[in-house]
């Protein structure tokens, strides 16, 4: 289930402090401006078996206010799904 928007500020608010202290955090998140919002990495990983299909790296300044999207953060995301879009269609001709 998706996480609601005061529990994406906290958690938000979190990854700022643990950044802050050079630490590394893995997230797993599917709402593509959130990511935006927070990521400096974005890893699109195939369907089964999962391998990584494309690392990218989110070029966007810091700070990032994660409800405002950034025109290349706009791209980013079009390209993000773009990738699932295949992976999905991928899927469906295996079958």
């Amino acid at each position: 289930a998706g996480l609601r928007y005061l529990e994406k500020q906290s958690l938000a608010e979190l990854l700022r402090r643990l950044r802050a202290e050079n630490m590394g955090i893995l997230l797993v998140e599917h709402d593509m401006d959130f990511v935006m919002g927070l990521a400096d990495r974005v890893v699109v990983m195939s369907g089964h078996p999962g391998r990584i299909r494309e690392e990218i790296t989110v070029a966007v300044g810091r700070p990032r206010d994660p409800r405002d999207v950034s025109r290349k953060a706009q791209e980013l995301i079009s390209h993000i799904w773009q990738l699932l879009g295949e992976e999905v269609g991928s899927g469906l001709t295996e079958r």
